[in-house]
C-alpha cells in the first residue's frame, strides 16, 4: 500500500504545472545525451573535413601530375627539371579554427630560372582551393573549382581584374612564355 501511494505521489509530482518534471537523474541522463549527441555532431563535422583536406591534396597532387605532363617536351629537350616535396600549411578557417596539414609544392627550373608551385589553401570564397605558381618575373593564382567535374583556373597575380582562363597545356605554355 505504501508503494502505491509513493507511485501515485510521485505521478502527481511529475504531472503538475504544464510539463513534466524531471528528476535529478532524468535531468543528468538528458545532459549527457546532449553532450553526446554535440561530440557526435563535432566528430562527424571534424570527419567531413578531414575528407575535404585529403582530397584537396590529392587533387592538387593530380594537377601536379598533369603540369609534369604538360611540360615534358621541355624536359625531354633537357629544359625544364622538377622535383616534388610537401610543405607545412597553416590555413584559417571559419569560425576562428585553423588548420595544420601537409601538401605538396612542385620545385621547377625552366630554361634554368627557378620557379615553384605552392599550396595556398582550400577555404576560398570564390574557389574550392587555390595554388600560386611563383617565379621571379610572373606569379600567377591557379583555383580549383568543383562542379560535374575539377575545373583549374589560371589568372597573372599582378593583374587584379585578370581574367581566369581554363589552365591547360596551352595556357601554362602562355604562363611559362617569359621564360625565353
Amino acid at each position: 500500500m505504501a508503494l502505491a501511494w509513493h507511485r501515485s505521489c510521485r505521478d502527481i509530482r511529475m504531472t503538475k504545472g504544464q510539463g513534466i518534471e524531471m528528476s535529478e537523474m532524468d535531468k543528468l541522463a538528458a545532459q549527457m545525451k546532449q553532450q553526446r549527441n554535440r561530440k557526435t555532431i563535432a566528430d562527424d563535422a571534424s570527419m567531413d573535413q578531414e575528407k575535404k583536406f585529403t582530397h584537396w591534396i590529392e587533387s592538387v597532387g593530380k594537377l601536379f601530375d598533369d603540369i609534369q605532363v604538360w611540360l615534358d617536351p621541355l624536359a625531354q629537350s633537357d629544359l625544364a627539371q622538377f622535383e616534388r616535396g610537401m610543405m607545412d600549411v597553416e590555413e584559417k578557417l571559419p569560425q576562428n579554427r585553423v588548420a595544420k596539414y601537409e601538401a605538396p609544392f612542385l620545385a621547377m627550373a625552366i630554361n634554368g630560372k627557378a620557379a615553384r608551385i605552392v599550396t595556398v589553401g582550400l577555404c576560398f570564397t570564390d574557389s574550392d582551393g587555390a595554388v600560386d605558381f611563383m617565379a621571379r618575373e610572373k606569379q600567377y593564382r591557379i583555383t580549383r573549382h568543383i562542379g560535374s567535374d575539377v575545373q583549374w583556373m589560371i589568372r597573372n597575380k599582378s593583374e587584379h581584374l585578370g581574367k581566369d582562363v581554363v589552365l591547360n597545356q596551352d595556357s601554362l605554355a602562355d604562363a611559362i612564355r617569359h621564360y625565353l
